[in-house]
């Protein structure tokens, strides 16, 4: 799930955040949040108020990574692993995507995936899981995202008057799928490759041509 962005206090993302509380696996009704692309203390404690005010029955917990050691504490990838929802907290692409780009996290997430489970994201922990990330200068090379989605660049939230950012990402080699998500809209993506668009806005794909024969 990506979500473009959203002040979750003020309602603005509670339809996506139901859909996805729907689908959690009945077996594994845990919620883990990442706080790691804001470095905040209080978002974790806000928003699982938030969440248990959605569903009391799910339990939530914040996962306390921070820094590149924290990623690779077992008993913060013991908690990932054992999640229904990885729910990546909105922040700073780049900080999210330095501190968890470790072989043992990555790992991890594709277990929650085979498992059944979800992994959602907003607003910049979103963009951070694209192949690349940031602005480029023209003839340069973006930063390194998580490539949990391979092969795109997703800029999250997009500004519907502004594709620059989108277009410049996917014209990067790296980038073969372009994604732009407002905030206040979210896409789901299934284990097939199937999409629902959820929220108030439009997404918008840029695609390459295919290369010539």
């Amino acid at each position: 799930m990506l979500i473009g962005g959203g002040e979750f206090s003020f309602g603005e993302t509670a339809e996506i955040d139901r859909f996805l509380l729907e689908r959690i696996p009945a077996q594994r009704k845990r919620l883990r949040f990442l706080p790691t692309a804001s470095g905040s203390m209080d978002y974790p404690r806000h928003f699982g108020a938030y969440i248990q005010g959605l569903d009391p029955d799910v339990e939530f917990m914040s996962i306390p990574i921070y820094r590149t050691r924290d990623a690779r504490r077992e008993k913060n990838l013991a908690l990932i692993r054992g999640s229904g929802i990885v729910y990546l907290g909105g922040g700073v692409s780049g900080t999210i995507a330095e501190v968890l780009r470790q072989p043992q996290v990555m790992d991890a997430f594709r277990e929650v995936l085979l498992d059944g489970g979800i992994i959602a994201a907003i607003g910049g922990a979103a963009a951070a899981l694209g192949a690349v990330i940031g602005d480029p200068a023209p003839d340069a090379a973006a930063p390194c995202g998580l490539d949990l989605i391979p092969g795109s660049a997703i800029v999250a939230p997009l500004d519907p008057a502004d594709d620059h950012q989108l277009r410049a990402l996917s014209s990067l080699p790296a980038v073969t799928v372009g994604i732009g998500i407002p905030a206040r809209t979210a896409v789901a993506i299934g284990p097939e490759g199937a999409s629902t668009i959820l929220g108030e806005g439009s997404i918008a794909i840029v695609r390459k041509p295919p290369p010539e024969q």
